[in-house]
């Protein structure tokens, strides 16, 4: 965890790793489309959010400020927060600080739509349950969760990287060479396994795959997108 901190801190503070965009991510904007269309017109703008590892709020502030949501949104790294705050102070997102290796701040029942853009994949297999109880706990009736995260099927990097720094005990999981934090990387049954007693797969979409070299290896990362509805 403290790893976790340390490096996200250092990233919103003087990014030195990863490209952090500023604008919506498309995976968001198509699933508020969907989410439209099955559940209604304007169901944004009534659905109180809660945007789990929200790094610089774009995804928050996007659908505050296109759709008139509210709700909650925080990460790990204080960095990020301070500057959402300073260059958001009358937000109607209320941004936090807090750790998602921690139970989740809020009431039971008390959320409509949870987004979890490539953050959960830095849980432990002992963690993981415990994170999605409290998914589910938060969660209104038919409440709704965007996941996004790593996909072990085709992806050459993943291979390599459990192969070379894979964490003993733990099945598709690692400790990143470069970051120094843990991810873990799901197969599509492991995935719908993990979810499907508490939530219906909607949807769940692959990223297709980018061959590069002459042996045909996969020269980008592989990530899946589930959207979930809580189970009656």
């Amino acid at each position: 965890m403290s790893n976790e901190k340390t490096f996200w801190n250092k990233e919103y503070k003087k990014p030195g790793h990863l490209a952090i965009s500023t604008g919506p991510s498309m995976d968001m904007v198509t699933f508020v489309n969907w989410y439209e269309k099955e559940f209604g017109q304007g169901i944004v703008s009534q659905s109180t959010i809660l945007d789990i590892g929200c790094g610089n709020g774009r995804n928050s502030l996007y659908l505050e400020k296109e759709f008139g949501s509210k709700g909650y949104a925080f990460d790990i790294s204080g960095e990020a927060i301070g500057a959402i705050k300073k260059a958001h102070p009358k937000s109607a997102v209320d941004f936090m600080i807090h750790d998602i290796h921690e139970p989740l701040p809020f009431p039971d029942q008390s959320i409509d739509l949870i987004l979890d853009l490539m953050v959960s994949h830095c849980l432990t297999e002992e963690e993981r349950p415990r994170y999605l109880a409290e998914l589910v706990r938060v969660l209104a009736p038919r409440g709704v969760v965007l996941w996004k995260s790593f996909f072990k099927e085709g992806d050459y990097h993943t291979t390599q990287l459990l192969k070379k720094h894979g964490v003993k005990g733990e099945k598709n999981s690692y400790i990143h060479p470069k970051f120094h934090i843990h991810e873990h990387v799901w197969t599509e049954k492991e995935f719908k396994d993990f979810v499907e007693p508490y939530f219906d797969v909607e949807v769940f979409k692959r990223s297709h795959g980018h061959k590069r070299g002459e042996n045909n290896r996969e020269g980008k990362r592989r990530y899946f997108i589930a959207y979930l509805v809580k189970k009656q």
